[in-house]
């Protein structure tokens, strides 16, 4: 049998936190907009102002519910996405 040796796996790049918020934020309003989900939650992250009125601002545009909730598990604020109006 072969000894294992460890491999070395490719350095990722981290996006910022407020970056991938917003990426996160869009790609569930398109979900919800387009029908592919009746409601999504994105849990967990930090939800600052200018994030929850971005959301607000495009979740208007394209239709859909949107609020700021308090995530019971972890105490943080979480994004509600859905349905759509």
């Amino acid at each position: 049998m072969d000894r294992s040796r460890p491999i070395p796996l490719p350095v990722l790049r981290v996006e910022r936190t407020t970056e991938w918020a917003e990426n996160e934020l869009t790609a569930a309003i398109a979900v919800v907009a387009e029908g592919g989900a009746g409601r999504i939650t994105i849990a967990n992250i930090e939800v600052t102002d200018e994030l929850a009125g971005r959301g607000a601002a495009l979740a208007q545009q394209a239709g859909v519910a949107f609020a700021v909730d308090p995530d019971p598990i972890t105490g943080r604020r979480a994004l509600r996405i859905g349905p759509r109006l």
